[in-house]
């Protein structure tokens, strides 16, 4: 005979069953992924992602088999002798996942909130920027040495009119609203930088020193007709190298409609001992140096506590024990 207890109810327990078999239907349902709110964001229905992810996997397997079964690239692997087109993977990656995952870095490093006002866009296209032999990816992290000077830009459209903007939304000394423009080249055409006209000369990064590592976005605009230079872009003429680079990329935004965004790039920039020779000599301005201070982790905090409740007992014995000694 089964144990019953006194308070069962037949209802209850029904009821219980079902809402279990609804809690176990709902985790089987396919997450709700980045790409698929994006789509059904913009009204359109988004297509089985376990299946698309199936047949990619069953296509990367297939070719799998047949690389380990090809001898001569056995071969090459095991003898250190096997030489990977990275000119192909890149087009590949560029044409299958790079705008996506360049959006997803933009939303990671908080860029189309803090640069561009809570404007969300997805890049058209793809621009090379280079300092010497390093390229500039998504958050690559440079020195201001490494970038003092202009770097090489390419792989713009050759579409119409394009301007780039290169400015910093963690730089700015006295408005942390505002930007610090670093470089701006109005008026490119058939995809040259050198056709342009440079309205803002390059600055290197100017991170001052604690304050971190800074954001410096290249913004790529498409636009149809030329674009004049007035008070409103930047603040000239001016004695102050400040106010000339100070900047606000919505506020660009929204003064032109139709300037749109047509891709970005960003790297990162920590301060080295470059940025108090930029300060002294090429801004001839107090170089600004703030504190670090470490924030303590909870347990950190408590063993803090502790040492110091334990050296005030301490101060405490000894000056109650002295006090004794006197009288």
């Amino acid at each position: 005979m089964a144990f019953r207890p006194s308070f069962f109810s037949p209802t209850l327990f029904s009821e219980a069953v079902s809402t279990l078999a609804a809690v176990v239907r709902n985790s089987l349902r396919p997450c709700r992924t980045y790409s698929s709110s994006r789509g059904a964001a913009r009204g359109e229905v988004p297509t089985s992602l376990s299946t698309a992810a199936r047949e990619r996997r069953m296509q990367r397997t297939a070719l799998l088999r047949r690389n380990r079964a090809d001898p001569e690239l056995e071969r090459a692997a095991r003898t250190g002798t096997l030489s990977v087109p990275l000119d192909q993977v890149q087009r590949e990656w560029q044409a299958h996942r790079g705008l996506d995952q360049l959006m997803r870095a933009g939303h990671h490093f908080n860029i189309y909130q803090d640069l561009y006002g809570g404007r969300v866009f997805r890049p058209r296209g793809f621009m090379e920027v280079a300092y010497g032999e390093k390229t500039v990816h998504r958050g690559t992290i440079l020195s201001p040495t490494e970038a003092s000077q202009p770097p090489r830009v390419s792989g713009l459209t050759r579409d119409g009119l394009c301007s780039l903007v290169l400015s910093n939304p963690d730089g700015h000394l006295l408005n942390h609203n505002m930007e610090l423009l670093h470089w701006m080249i109005l008026n490119i055409s058939g995809g040259a930088v050198s056709s342009g006209e440079e309205v803002v000369p390059y600055l290197q990064p100017v991170p001052p020193q604690g304050s971190g590592l800074h954001r410096l976005v290249f913004t790529l605009y498409t636009h149809s007709s030329p674009i004049a230079v007035d008070n409103s872009m930047i603040k000239q003429p001016s004695n102050s190298w400040l106010d000339q680079r100070t900047f606000s990329t919505a506020e660009f935004l929204s003064a032109r409609p139709s300037l749109q965004p047509f891709t970005f790039s960003l790297f990162q920039s920590l301060w080295d001992s470059s940025v108090h020779t930029a300060y002294m000599e090429d801004l001839v301005y107090p170089e600004p140096v703030y504190e670090v201070v470490r924030e303590l982790t909870p347990r950190r905090r408590r063993q803090e506590n502790t040492r110091l409740l334990k050296a005030n007992h301490y101060r405490l014995i000894q000056c109650v024990s002295g006090s004794d000694l006197h009288s």
